[in-house]
């Protein structure tokens, strides 16, 4: 991995550390750090790897329980198209099981919604 400038500002913003904190952290100065983000500083590899350190350490591991939804959103068998679309922009997703009875018959995902978009969607039911 090539670690730039950007990289090290994204990396640092991901974490949700100001500049001066990480500055703090890795020993090193707020303005070398904004030096270092804005690409006007080529900073030492032994600087570059305090700062990484900072950062990987900062990471917190991402597990199924902190991305995951307990509440599942869901399409009805006969739903509307145009209300899962709605529901789908709404909450931010690209897919949706759908149920019948409370079982899992299937899902919709965006793409197929695309691939028909030619069609009255209007009329359309899942």
């Amino acid at each position: 991995m090539i670690t730039t400038g950007k990289t090290v500002r994204e990396m640092r913003e991901e974490q949700r550390f100001s500049q001066a904190e990480l500055a703090r952290l890795a020993g090193i100065s707020q303005a070398h750090v904004a030096k270092i983000e804005a690409g006007k500083s080529d900073p030492r590899l032994s600087t570059v790897n305090k700062i990484l350190a900072v950062l990987e350490k900062g990471k917190k591991k991402k597990t199924c329980r902190s991305i995951m939804t307990k509440r599942i959103i869901t399409a009805g068998m006969g739903e509307p198209v145009t209300k899962l679309i709605s529901t789908m922009k709404r909450m931010g997703i690209s897919q949706m099981p759908v149920v019948k009875d409370g079982r899992s018959i299937g899902s919709v995902h965006e793409k197929a919604i695309i691939n028909n978009a030619h069609r009255n969607l209007s009329r359309l039911r899942v």
